[in-house]
């Protein structure tokens, strides 16, 4: 009896180490089996395919269905849909194993309007992109008399089209795009010299002179352009200047002005 119950201990103890021995190997097996799926998706979707590969890779994404059938552009307004479309370089009914979608980010963002893209890719079929233009602030007449649309910060976004934009504030002189954010903003506080101001000269590279749409000039100092334009603001509201039509209006001497009829 005594001997019957080791044997029976030593089988058991046997049992216990087979059956821990192979709960590792199994752990173990899965973790490996997830490690080389990691490898195998970051190779297929990384790494440069041969022409045999890639056509491989493009066949059995058209088996599993996951191929490009719906594609969605929003935002857009002045960049064509074509011209997007053919920087995804993906067409209807290809694979989406071989689409890329930094590489379409890339592409798209160096378009002159496109300031943001947003790519959403949703399986099986579908593809989402959403598009944010850049805003031009105004346009910038060249020393060749090319207007040019720039940004708020003086960036060139496109050649202005003739027939449209006509609304936007035109700037002349070299450098006046990297000054035109601080000109905006004193603008904008003041509805009415921002609705009629019609051209902005940077004069030397130092100073704006302003024309209004009734052809009245004003000359702006080098420095302190606010305090400039608040006496500006008391004497249009006070004395009517504007509506009077004089013809220019000197504000570049601190606490004086001095006007032209």
């Amino acid at each position: 009896m005594p001997s019957l119950a080791r044997k029976k201990s030593r089988h058991g103890k046997r049992r216990g180490t087979v059956w821990l021995w192979t709960r590792r190997l199994y752990h173990s097996f899965w973790i490996l089996t997830l490690i080389l799926l990691a490898f195998a998706a970051h190779w297929l979707f990384t790494a440069p395919l041969s022409v045999y590969a890639f056509d491989a890779v493009t066949a059995l994404g058209q088996r599993s269905g996951l191929v490009l059938n719906h594609l969605h552009i929003y935002g857009a307004y002045h960049t064509q849909a074509q011209e997007l479309e053919n920087q995804l370089d993906i067409k209807k009914g290809e694979s989406f194993f071989s689409f890329s979608p930094q590489g379409a980010l890339t592409r798209m963002m160096a378009l002159p309007w496109i300031e943001g893209v947003e790519i959403y890719r949703i399986f099986p079929d579908r593809l989402y992109v959403f598009v944010r233009e850049k805003k031009p602030a105004a346009v910038w007449v060249t020393p060749q008399g090319t207007p040019t649309l720039i940004d708020n910060h003086g960036k060139t976004i496109a050649p202005k089209d003739p027939t449209h934009h006509n609304y936007l504030l035109r700037i002349r002189g070299a450098g006046a795009g990297e000054h035109l954010r601080d000109l905006m903003a004193l603008l904008g506080q003041r509805h009415y010299l921002k609705q009629n101001v019609s051209v902005a000269d940077f004069v030397g590279g130092r100073r704006w002179d302003l024309l209004l749409r009734n052809q009245t000039q004003i000359l702006l100092p080098e420095k302190n352009w606010d305090a400039a334009l608040n006496q500006l603001d008391a004497y249009l509201q006070n004395d009517n200047l504007i509506e009077r039509g004089v013809k220019k209006i000197d504000l570049r001497l601190p606490h004086q002005i001095i006007i032209e009829p």
